[in-house]
């Protein structure tokens, strides 16, 4: 090789190093900008919304009536898979980023619920109760809707699935003694073991980006009569009597590593709902009294996000009767 031919080479490698760099730093920009996927519940129906996490550009993606909720971002942002009622059962749906070419992908008698992408967006995990009526499980199909395989079959309540960033493993909840409990198995259903063991409820897990820890809600119920309670949307309902209680004071934030160990509060997260990580694992938004709210990931800064609905004159955005609920980001 000659030395303008090998000069040459160098300069390309740098060109090459430079373009990568550069693309790689546009791509985790623009994760991080991900706008917070939230359903706005009003009554008697609830819709879907986008907004910036400054507060800024409410989109409304649905408006059908009945009841959308549950949406969790593809991995590529391209998509968003949710729930709907609007055939009359919960059933699994999917759309584009804007809200177009809405699909449905499940078709049962069942209570479907709970999706959330495989982080290669091949697959969706979701839960189920098709096998009993006061029961469901964890399922996985493939992103088309085909192929829905159930992944627990156990006479407890398995629900609210998160994947974690490798693919490898799913976190979920479980009522498998007398209380809920966060548990992880493998992605093909085996090895399920529990990884908190208190006398309280634990339940809506995320998975943080970096797969190192997973962020979820403490709840302890106090002398309350607990045989009533379900988890639904990433809130606590008595079953009897549709109370919601997830923002009592005694809700709190709390991470823990996947294999059950680094059990850690954070002090400055009360009163919440719902936690979930930035797409850059930097931030975790969080709900209380129907508004959000965004912290650092170790609890830190604390900052309601506004939302700001663009008028002639700019306002805040009514969150409605119930508030703001199930979040992605």
């Amino acid at each position: 090789m000659t030395r303008r031919a090998a000069l040459l080479l160098c300069c390309l490698l740098l060109i090459s190093l430079n373009l990568s760099c550069s693309s790689k730093e546009k791509e985790s920009k623009t994760e991080s900008a991900r706008p917070i996927l939230f359903t706005r519940e009003s009554g008697s129906s609830s819709d879907i919304y986008l907004v910036n996490a400054d507060g800024s550009d409410i989109k409304q993606l649905t408006d059908e009536g009945g009841f959308d909720r549950v949406a969790a971002w593809s991995p590529d942002g391209t998509r968003i898979v949710f729930v709907s009622e609007r055939d009359g059962n919960p059933e699994i749906y999917v759309m584009n980023a804007d809200g177009s070419n809405v699909t449905r992908l499940t078709e049962t008698s069942a209570v479907e619920s709970d999706p959330t992408w495989s982080p290669d967006g091949k697959k969706i995990a979701y839960s189920s109760a098709r096998t009993m009526q006061d029961n469901s499980d964890i399922y996985v199909m493939n992103a088309d809707g085909t192929e829905p395989t159930a992944l627990t079959d156990h006479p407890g309540v398995d629900m609210q699935p998160s994947w974690s960033n490798d693919g490898t493993q799913i976190a979920f909840i479980s009522w498998r003694t007398d209380t809920f409990e966060i548990y992880v198995m493998n992605a093909d259903g085996s090895d399920a073991h529990p990884i908190t063991d208190t006398p309280v409820f634990e339940y809506a897990p995320d998975w943080s980006p970096d797969g190192e820890q997973i962020v979820f809600v403490s709840a302890d119920p106090g002398d309350m009569d607990v045989s009533g309670f379900m988890v639904a949307g990433g809130r606590l309902y008595l079953t009897s009597e549709s109370i919601f209680v997830m923002d009592e004071p005694e809700t709190q934030a709390c991470t823990i590593k996947a294999d059950g160990t680094d059990l850690h509060c954070l002090s400055a997260v009360t009163a919440c709902g719902e936690p979930v990580w930035s797409a850059d694992g930097k931030q975790i938004v969080f709900l209380r009294n129907g508004q959000l709210f965004v912290v650092k990931a170790d609890g830190s800064q604390e900052k309601r996000v506004a939302l700001k609905r663009v008028t002639d004159e700019t306002s805040e955005f009514s969150v409605g009767i119930s508030g703001v609920i199930d979040l992605d980001w």
